[in-house]
């Protein structure tokens, strides 16, 4: 099995650049944000999404969204199907 290789300084200060930025824009804006994988589960939400639903951000983690929606299972059922 072959080693991925270490990510050139520049690659790796751009990468971590773009995640500081995605944090900071994802968490400073006044909209609810959240988004999700290609099952439906959450990966990131915002201070907005989470106050929303009285919850805390982390308490997102393994949830999906048919889960806070389950009048919703059908389409996502049928989203899904597409995506995959």
């Amino acid at each position: 099995m072959v080693s991925p290789k270490p990510l050139k300084p520049s690659l790796q200060k751009s990468e971590n650049l773009l995640e500081i930025i995605n944090d900071t824009f994802f968490n400073q804006v006044n909209v609810c944000l959240f988004l999700l994988d290609r099952n439906f589960r959450f990966i990131q939400v915002n201070n907005g999404w989470a106050q929303l639903f009285q919850m805390k951000i982390g308490d997102f983690a393994g949830l999906q969204y048919s889960d806070l929606f389950p009048n919703d299972k059908k389409q996502v059922s049928e989203t899904t199907e597409i995506l995959n």
